[in-house]
């Protein structure tokens, strides 16, 4: 049983258990509304509306529904833009100026988010060995390591 959406307005960290699709689809339903609303008023200010050829009305986003969707929005670009990518690409042999060029970051920088999460993961797994998002020690020197090869 996919975790449905929270009501009202979140950040992007409570929306990591809802299932991306769920927030890919209630971000396009936003954003769609929206758009909606938008392209009408234009025509309404052009004088070229013609509801019966339009059809349907569109509600505004609310306040709490802008909130929302830039929390979903930046949540799916989060979830999306998973440094676990970079691993697995490194693993495949993709070197650290492919991996720069592909996330529009210099290598330095790229190097160092890499290595920020895997710290990160490192640390789960000290805290909480049952995660099983966490790297072991074996594993974080390994990816520490990818982090520091040239």
């Amino acid at each position: 049983m996919s975790k449905p959406l929270p009501d009202g307005p979140v950040s992007p960290e409570e929306l990591y258990d809802v299932p991306i699709s769920v927030r890919l689809a209630r971000w396009h339903e936003l954003t769609d509304r929206d758009l909606h609303v938008q392209a009408i008023a234009t025509l309404e200010a052009r004088g070229e509306y013609d509801a019966g050829r339009y059809g349907e009305t569109y509600l505004p986003l609310t306040a709490g529904e802008h909130v929302e969707l830039l929390a979903l929005g930046e949540s799916i670009a989060r979830s999306i833009r998973n440094p676990a990518h970079v691993d697995r690409a490194l693993q495949a042999g993709v070197s650290w100026r492919e991996v720069a060029a592909a996330t529009g970051r210099d290598e330095r920088e790229a190097r160092g988010d890499y290595q920020v999460w895997a710290d990160d993961r490192h640390d789960l797994h000290r805290n909480y060995p049952g995660a099983t998002s966490g790297m072991t020690d074996e594993q974080y020197a390994e990816a520490t390591a990818r982090a520091a090869a040239p």
